[in-house]
């Protein structure tokens, strides 16, 4: 679990256990591949009478559902940019203080109990989404040349 942070063992008595907020997962079991089981979050869990994280998360606007109209538009100019952006949520790294937040516990094949916490966003929480879509845009407009014809090509593309 590259993209967690290992925050205590059991036997850690120092460590603040209530403190933050703890996703529950299951595992999902695929029949090939190099990651047999992986597991699966899920940040709309909630105790009775106690919000979840997905309800105290702003949900933002899924700027990734614009992307196709977005690769329509792009058509329209003589030269495009296109990338494949493989595992895009664990490229985006969180701050520190948010980390807490998506703590969870895992238990190892020898019986120890551990907590991890996410380093970098999660998938299946709320706001991922927009997110990425934020990193992409900004990585969008950060490169380009500045120049009038390469922003008004930006915002046509990203901004309708």
């Amino acid at each position: 679990m590259s993209h967690c942070d290992v925050l205590c063992h059991r036997r850690d008595t120092s460590a603040k256990w209530n403190e933050g907020h703890y996703l529950l997962h299951r595992p999902v079991v695929k029949e090939s591949g190099t990651t047999r089981v992986s597991p699966v979050f899920d940040a709309s869990a909630r105790e009775r009478g106690q919000p979840s994280l997905n309800q105290c998360l702003g949900k933002g606007v899924n700027l990734i559902a614009l992307k196709p109209a977005i690769l329509l538009r792009v058509r329209l100019h003589q030269i495009g940019i296109i990338a494949y952006i493989r595992k895009a949520f664990l490229q985006i790294s969180l701050c520190e203080g948010d980390r807490n937040f998506l703590r969870f516990l895992w238990v190892n094949k020898e019986g120890d109990l551990k907590i991890f916490r996410h380093a970098q966003v999660a998938f299946g929480v709320t706001s991922s989404p927009f997110l990425l879509g934020a990193v992409i845009d900004f990585h969008l407009k950060k490169y380009s040349d500045g120049s009038e014809q390469t922003t008004e090509y930006t915002r046509s593309t990203t901004e309708k």
